[in-house]
């Protein structure tokens, strides 16, 4: 990295100092305890809602060097709550010092010891980030070098990205007004959740062939369309071993799905599906698609022929200059 860069001279603050600014922002919604159905509560969408975000210690652990040349990319690691998470961060070169928009690009599932960190969004990061953008995919926890974490009996995954709205508010190059968020698959889903549990912090959303916002629709697809025999992911699946199928707990699968929560949605969305998608149906864009239009929320709508549930050749470019056109509009331009 050249002396010069401006992540050089540029002050990396620690995180921890947005904690009050994060907790004065968090949205307040009240719930009897009483009240809650039986089910993992703490994945239930009011649950999350409730839950203070606590992130800092943003740090720039080592260079992986230019990709191309207008972007160096890093690997970074930061404070979610307790866990230390690490991800991917790329920084445009040439185009200025900066401060940037930001992308948080969310990956897709992988066995865990089948991903490494950038997997599934590194096409996305040096596009994004060759065009004015500081984008950041975290790892979550269990992936990569992070740190060990619950995410099945809670939304782990998506307490970690909301951790990072709060660990890059003060870190430098990044303009935290202008936030932006996509998410891939399994990405999608964590998309989804943040959205609703979030307000004000993102501008602009992208879902890319995303699990469902039902949460049931998700269930059934875990027991067929992605059930692998043999496959060795070793997941399981504690909700059903300790409180039984949706049809036993309806009631908890309806709050575990963002899908219901769409009213709380604050700025424009933009699904991206594939008529010939096998992993998530376009089915379940659909149903996302009015169910945003049902809420009267600004929503963009794009599909794709033939396209695998990972984009290829002309099918990817047509999605991320759309997404270009998107996030300019909304965010970088707004």
């Amino acid at each position: 990295m050249s002396r010069d860069h401006p992540l050089r001279r540029r002050t990396l603050l620690q995180g921890a100092a947005g904690i009050g600014l994060a907790a004065a922002l968090a949205p307040v919604i009240s719930t009897v305890a009483e009240d809650l159905p039986p089910g993992p509560v703490a994945r239930y969408m009011d649950s999350i809602w409730q839950r203070p975000q606590d992130g800092g210690d943003f740090t720039i652990r080592n260079s992986r060097g230019l990709q191309g040349d207008s972007v160096e990319a890093f690997v970074v690691s930061y404070r979610s709550y307790d866990l230390t998470i690490t991800g991917l961060m790329c920084v445009p070169v040439g185009q200025g010092d900066g401060p940037w928009p930001v992308l948080l690009i969310n990956h897709g599932h992988f066995a865990f010891n089948a991903y490494d960190t950038g997997y599934d969004t590194l096409r996305e990061d040096i596009f994004f980030a060759s065009n004015g953008y500081v984008t950041i995919a975290s790892d979550y926890r269990n992936y990569a070098g992070s740190d060990k974490g619950e995410y099945q009996l809670e939304a782990g995954y998506t307490y970690d990205v909301r951790n990072l709205l709060d660990a890059i508010r003060f870190v430098a190059p990044v303009d935290a007004n202008r936030i932006g968020m996509m998410g891939h698959s399994m990405g999608g889903g964590i998309t989804q959740q943040v959205l609703v549990t979030t307000q004000g912090q993102i501008k602009a959303a992208t879902l890319y062939g995303s699990v469902s916002g039902d949460e049931v629709d998700n269930y059934i697809a875990r027991h067929t369309r992605w059930a692998i025999p043999g496959s060795g992911t070793g997941e399981g699946d504690k909700v059903t071993d300790q409180f039984g199928p949706p049809d036993k707990i309806a009631e908890a699968y309806r709050r575990m799905s963002p899908i219901n929560y769409l009213d709380r949605v604050d700025c424009p969305v933009a699904i991206h599906h594939s008529f010939a998608d096998t992993t998530c149906p376009i089915e379940w864009a659909e149903k996302l698609r009015d169910a945003f239009a049902g809420k009267g929320k600004t929503i963009e709508y794009h599909t794709y022929q033939g396209q695998p549930h990972s984009f290829q050749g002309a099918g990817f470019q047509e999605y991320v200059q759309s997404n270009l056109v998107f996030f300019d509009r909304y965010i970088k331009n707004a």
